[in-house]
């Protein structure tokens, strides 16, 4: 059997012109003459489709410049433009703002006038940007589909050679079409992408000279220049030539060397009546998380809150830290506010300040609050000196992504567990791993010296305050008059995941017991 001509594939486009000059004889298969036809129509029809988008770009250009000479002629003119909507006089920045959708491309200004044109966009650079970036797009495209056209009918040549060694008397009038399902020009895409281009319009987005940013370096130099020292710096000369902040500084106060922030709502004394508290947070937290429950008490009574040394913004100066410590700074805050007795509100490790200042300092302590309070255990121990290295190497981020949702509850909102996660991230690592190590090293608390009233509130789904060691700090205490409150489908953090329950049971009892 004589072997099968050599069939060399190549661009329709210029292959017959190749083997003329190589004087090679060159043999097409009927079918395959065919299909390069139907290929060649598919092409010139795609070709008739692009010229036409390019005189529509050219035709919209052309537009534009001709409205853009208009609104020129118009701003020399002083004539406005009658297409732009008036704006109303009493609310400018409101019409403003409606204007900016989506659907409505920005406006351009003149850099001339001061006029804003509601018209069609920049004319000349934007569409020619467009047109080269459209010519760009459609011959990158040709070339890869010509390309594709080319292989796939290699790879039907040879299968159509493979084929036809193997075929039967019965088979020897078939025509299979080898490559039509790669076709490179399918009229249907042509017709639809060609659709979508004529629909979509082409957006240029201007910048507005009114929204661009500006430097006020270059006024304040001008307005202050001549009053300069030239051998002062010029940080100096600003603080001086600064006029003072009309904004009160935030409430600080200087105790045993510390610097706490802290928030009081009564300043000149506990209304007729009322009592005086001290809210003391816990670990990773500060004094806005007792903020939701406070408004179940101001009406009536005296609300002092404080960040802990090293927690919220009371800055840490690596000085040691223990519970102790916290409760020198409890007293030495009411000392410096001028309040004999307080009834004392602790959540967590604040649980251990409150029982601690009970156990040791009764003549300050009216009344006692414990929220979640936390029993020293061993297990306690190893916790925190494990969390301490934690926040000391890698800082908060995995703590903050962990507790809130690890030490709340079922019923816990996300906006609790937000802000759960915003309190431990803006924690101070040195100041949280220094207060994780207080905790493991918190004495031993001998409950049975605490004689004043007594609320423990703890959470039924809490693990860090587990109702084991609530259960024994309650029934080790000599108060009279106690009383312990367990929220269903609570963790530990009380008073974001349940605010109304925590601050209904305080209310209701200093009501029973003052």
């Amino acid at each position: 059997m004589p072997d099968q001509p050599r069939v060399i594939l190549e661009k329709s486009r210029t292959v017959r012109r190749r083997y003329q000059r190589s004087n090679q004889r060159f043999q097409f298969t009927a079918s395959q003459i065919a299909r390069i036809e139907r290929e060649q129509e598919r092409e010139r029809r795609a070709q008739k489709l692009r010229d036409k988008e390019k005189r529509r770009i050219q035709e919209k250009k052309k537009k534009a410049e001709k409205e853009a000479k208009a609104r020129d002629e118009r701003i020399r003119s002083g004539i406005p433009d009658p297409n732009a909507p008036s704006v109303p006089a009493s609310q400018p920045l409101l019409f403003n703002f409606i204007k900016k959708t989506p659907s409505v491309q920005p406006e351009s200004q003149d850099s001339k006038g001061g006029q804003v044109d509601t018209g069609s966009g920049n004319g000349s650079g934007s569409d020619t940007e467009v047109v080269t970036e459209f010519e760009n797009e459609n011959s990158s495209l040709e070339d890869e589909e010509l390309n594709c056209m080319f292989i796939a009918l290699g790879e039907a040549e040879v299968s159509t050679n493979a084929n036809t060694e193997g075929r039967g008397p019965k088979d020897t009038g078939k025509d299979d079409d080898e490559f039509s399902e790669c076709s490179a020009f399918y009229d249907e895409d042509i017709i639809k992408e060609s659709g979508a281009a004529l629909e979509e319009p082409v957006s240029v987005a201007t910048v507005l000279s009114s929204d661009s940013f500006q430097d006020d370096t270059a006024i304040l130099l001008e307005e202050f220049a001549p009053e300069f020292d030239p051998g002062t710096s010029f940080d100096q000369e600003l603080a001086q030539h600064s006029p003072e902040p009309k904004t009160p500084k935030m409430p600080f106060i200087s105790v045993n060397n510390h610097q706490l922030h802290y928030a009081d709502s009564h300043p000149d004394g506990a209304p007729a009546g009322g009592l005086t508290f001290f809210f003391i947070h816990g670990l990773g937290s500060s004094q806005n998380y007792y903020f939701p429950v406070l408004p179940f008490l101001t009406p009536k009574h005296r609300c002092i809150t404080a960040d802990t040394y090293g927690s919220g913004r009371s800055p840490y100066t690596d000085q040691s830290v223990s519970i102790g410590s916290i409760a020198a700074d409890v007293i030495g805050v009411l000392d410096a506010l001028n309040v004999p007795q307080a009834v004392v509100v602790g959540h967590s490790m604040g649980g251990l300040v409150v029982t601690l200042l009970g156990s040791e300092h009764a003549d300050r302590v009216k009344g006692i609050v414990a929220i979640g309070p936390t029993h020293p255990t061993e297990t306690l121990h190893s916790v925190m000196s494990k969390r301490s290295e934690t926040a000391a190497q890698g800082g908060m981020e995995s703590l903050a992504n962990s507790i809130p949702y690890q030490a709340t509850g079922s019923a816990a909102s996300h906006l609790a567990r937000s802000f759960i996660r915003e309190l431990v991230l803006g924690q101070n690592p040195k100041g949280y791993a220094a207060l994780c190590q207080a905790i493991a090293n918190a004495p031993t608390i001998d409950y049975s010296l605490i004689k004043v009233p007594l609320l423990l509130i703890a959470g039924e789904e809490d693990k860090s305050a587990s109702m084991e060691g609530c259960q024994y700090i309650f029934d080790n205490l000599s108060s009279k008059n106690k009383r312990m409150e367990v929220l269903k489908e609570v963790g530990h953090w009380h008073c974001i995941e349940a605010p109304d329950s925590v601050g209904i049971a305080i209310s209701e009892f200093v009501g029973q017991s003052y």
